[in-house]
């Protein structure tokens, strides 16, 4: 059915007023202020205040908005080079949260990450200001696009939001992209790289994430999910329930892009009415295949196949057989929205990955360094194990800070199996953000290496870093791994 007007979009599974309603009920997320503001579409709002500013997604919006005309302000906690570039940008930013912030604005948009009672928002609700999470926000934001590529997926979704973007830009399509994390394809305000571009208003490529139901919240002409694997058990408690909510993400599109090599992924497209595209290494009848993988020094050099018919050699700058998946649904979603099999070839091997997904940091004293955003036992696997690929016979040390109490509990025995290619695990205490649990962040990282082989528990990263700097040696590999702020780790050895 296609809409003109309100979303301007083709979606099969939902009417616009259907799809407002399965928003208000899941899991009583909106609030009253959020349901108003999809029904009145922010015709009169001039001035937007983001609270959280900060975050990469947050300030990625918010820099979009300005580039789009809204007058932006926005504050966040703390100072951080984010900040200080969209103060460059002409963006007032405040640090620190206070009431005052939001005094001559009609909209605020916020954070899922801040504190629970934050000032600001709470004086918004008060004033009667319509406040809006970022997914609602987003939503919104990516209504006036024609084509919109939204890449979702327990892993992996960073990595082909950048992917994919590479792609359509070597086409020439001018995307609009807002990414989980920085690439160099992206160039933001004069930036060597960004988390977003501003570009035309055909195309819109966007990470879709699962927490909290966020992605339900956006409105795909094209759903990619690149896999599907239990997570963010403080919020799911079932693989089922899992599995439900990419269903009903899957269903908000038109054309869905599917790892057919991913058993949960192709169960949660059961049912779908839509295009189904299948991308794949293995399975038979996908539509996408990645066929005669070679790899060379971890890369992988392979041809991509279409209906069985050759499309183009792809040759990846990027290590691991997770790497080729992820190719493979960039490809897949761009060739289905206008890319020519040259912009895929092109734009893959011109891509050297996104900041902090196996990002190379530096070389000291003979020691190679990167860091890496996995904090999922079947992430660090890959990842450990293309590192091998790349590392021969030579050490590798591994630095992990597990993320969230809920998931290192939950997927305990999965973490305990998941560093087998790294000759030295050094594990630091939980990283804990929305959860605030009073469990012992500590005693649980102490578990995990006690189960591991080789390995050892560090609380304090001035220490980590000074073991690693007596320890490592000459060939050496030195990852630093987690979703929090382990990459803070890389600095402190430069100090030593």
């Amino acid at each position: 059915m296609k809409c003109y007007g309100m979303f301007n979009c083709v979606n099969k599974s939902y009417s616009v007023i259907n799809n407002i309603k399965y928003l208000i009920r899941r899991h009583k997320l909106m609030h009253t202020e959020e349901v108003k503001y999809h029904m009145d579409y922010m015709l009169d709002i001039r001035k937007l205040h983001f609270i959280g500013i900060g975050g990469i997604s947050m300030s990625s919006l918010a820099a979009l908005s300005h580039k789009k005309g809204f007058i932006v302000t926005g504050s966040d906690r703390s100072e951080s080079a984010i900040t200080v570039r969209l103060r460059e940008m002409g963006i007032e930013v405040y640090i620190g949260h206070d009431p005052s912030h939001i005094n001559d604005c009609d909209a605020v948009v916020y954070t899922a990450a801040i504190a629970a009672g934050n000032a600001e928002l709470e004086a918004a609700r008060k004033k009667g200001i319509p406040s809006m999470t970022r997914a609602v926000y987003m939503g919104r934001f990516m209504r006036d696009y024609k084509s919109r590529i939204g890449i979702a997926g327990t892993h992996g979704k960073s990595t082909v939001t950048s992917m994919t973007a590479g792609i359509m830009m070597a086409a020439g399509l001018n995307p609009t992209v807002i990414s989980g994390a920085e690439f160099i394809g992206l160039k933001g305000e004069g930036q060597a790289s960004a988390a977003y571009h501003s570009g035309g208003a055909d195309s819109l490529i966007f990470e879709a994430c699962e927490y909290t139901d966020s992605f339900l919240s956006f409105f795909p002409t094209t759903a990619v999910v690149t896999n599907v694997e239990l997570d963010h058990m403080d919020y799911f408690h079932s693989l089922e329930q899992y599995i439900k909510s990419f269903t009903a993400y899957i269903n908000i599109a038109g054309t869905a892009v599917i790892n057919f090599d991913s058993v949960n992924a192709r169960r949660a497209a059961e049912g779908f009415n839509g295009s189904l595209i299948g991308f794949s290494i293995n399975a038979g009848d996908a539509q996408y295949r990645a066929c005669d993988i070679v790899y060379d020094g971890g890369m992988a050099n392979f041809d991509l196949i279409h209906d069985g018919e050759y499309v183009c050699s792809i040759s990846l700058s990027v290590a691991g057989e997770y790497n080729v998946y992820n190719a493979l649904a960039a490809a897949a979603a761009s060739l289905e929205n206008g890319a020519a099999p040259q912009a895929v070839k092109s734009g893959l091997g011109a891509f050297t990955g996104a900041m902090r997904r196996f990002e190379l940091k530096g070389k000291q004293n003979g020691v190679t360094y990167y860091d890496d955003y996995a904090h999922h036992p079947t992430e660090i696997k890959s990842t450990l194990s293309a590192a091998r690929t790349i590392a021969g016979k030579r050490r590798i040390i591994c630095i992990f800070q597990p993320h969230s109490l809920s998931r290192t509990a939950e997927l305990f025995d999965g973490f305990t199996a998941a560093f087998d290619d790294a000759d030295i695990t050094v594990f630091t205490d939980i990283y804990e953000n929305l959860e605030h649990d009073s469990g012992n962040v500590s005693a649980t990282s102490a578990s995990l290496s006690e189960k591991v082989h080789n390995a050892l528990y560090m609380s304090d990263f001035t220490d980590i870093a000074s073991y690693i700097r007596k320890e490592a040696r000459d060939g050496d590999i030195v990852i630093t791994m987690g979703a929090g702020n382990i990459y803070k780790i890389y600095d402190m050895f430069l100090k030593f």
